[in-house]
């Protein structure tokens, strides 16, 4: 190898460190933009985080309002196509009501309630039937 070839050399090593310290301080700098952009975005996910666990909260609880509507002093549990189900439910406990026979107003099953509904067995359907009107077309046909 000749002197001119050793210098070449050390040029092109020289210009190559050159080049790669450039690399190099840009692909520092890359990294901490990405390093900033991942705690930005890490920060927030836990801020999105605690907003839908607090939508889901609430939602939770107004899924559970519609759930039941109270009318005639009794609550009636709703079924997802609209209508009611054949049963009435105590509205202070949301617990189904019972009712000794056929003759006697449907009353809380629990023992220290003391929630007595003036709706009996006997007319039962036809509450029902007030409530969801649609329900009443269907039966008679309309």
């Amino acid at each position: 190898m000749g002197l001119v070839d050793l210098a070449e050399k050390l040029i092109n090593e020289r210009g190559s460190a050159a080049i790669m310290e450039k690399r190099l301080l840009l692909i520092k700098e890359e990294a901490a933009a990405l390093e900033k952009k991942n705690s930005d975005l890490t920060r927030e996910v836990e801020r999105l985080s605690k907003e839908n666990a607090e939508l889901n909260r609430k939602l939770a609880a107004a899924t559970k309002a519609e759930e039941f509507v109270e009318e005639f002093g009794a609550a009636f549990r709703r079924k997802p196509d609209g209508s009611f189900h054949e049963a009435i439910y105590c509205p202070i406990h949301h617990t189904p009501a019972g009712s000794p026979d056929g003759g006697f107003p449907y009353s809380c099953s629990n023992p220290n309630c003391g929630w007595v509904s003036n709706i009996t067995p006997n007319t039962l359907k036809s509450t029902i039937l007030k409530l969801n009107p649609k329900s009443l077309t269907r039966v008679l046909g309309l």
